[in-house]
């Protein structure tokens, strides 16, 4: 084989080597692929529903061992508690907006197996509108 060939193939295998080794990180570790939802204006008392999505991007099995949202306003619903390498799961959340009016901001705490990183935080933020309150006239004869 020419020397010119054998150091093309040689130089090609180096670079698909070095871009599979970046690839992946060692352990589990999480993407979102946003950790804040802004859902925008709302009226008063509507629920608020919204999916985060993830991906394991590590090299091992991802727990979500835990969810606490910061309120009670705030509650968590089907969520995948464990995720294989490459594979994607979804965090539900609801916000209640009852009893709530202008800008509304809102946290889930996202207990992981991931060392240095076992604690994040999805928000949920947006405005909440309260309707005009308009008098019964029935109430005032």
């Amino acid at each position: 084989m020419n020397i010119r060939i054998r150091f093309f193939l040689l130089l090609l295998l180096f670079i698909g080597l070095v871009a599979g080794c970046g690839s992946r990180v060692k352990g589990p570790a999480i993407k979102f692929d946003s950790e804040k939802y802004d859902f925008g204006p709302v009226q008063e008392g509507v629920l608020v529903r919204h999916t985060f999505e993830f991906t394991n991007i590590g090299s091992e099995p991802l727990e979500i061992r835990g969810l606490i949202p910061a309120c009670g306003c705030t509650s968590v619903g089907d969520y995948d508690n464990e995720v294989q390498p490459g594979k994607t799961g979804k965090i539900d959340v609801t916000l209640d907006t009852r009893h709530y009016d202008g800008k509304i901001t809102k946290t889930v705490l996202v207990g992981t197996n991931i060392p240095g990183n076992e604690n994040l935080t999805l928000t949920l933020e947006g405005t909440v509108h309260t309707p005009p309150h308009t008098p019964d006239p029935a109430a005032s004869s």
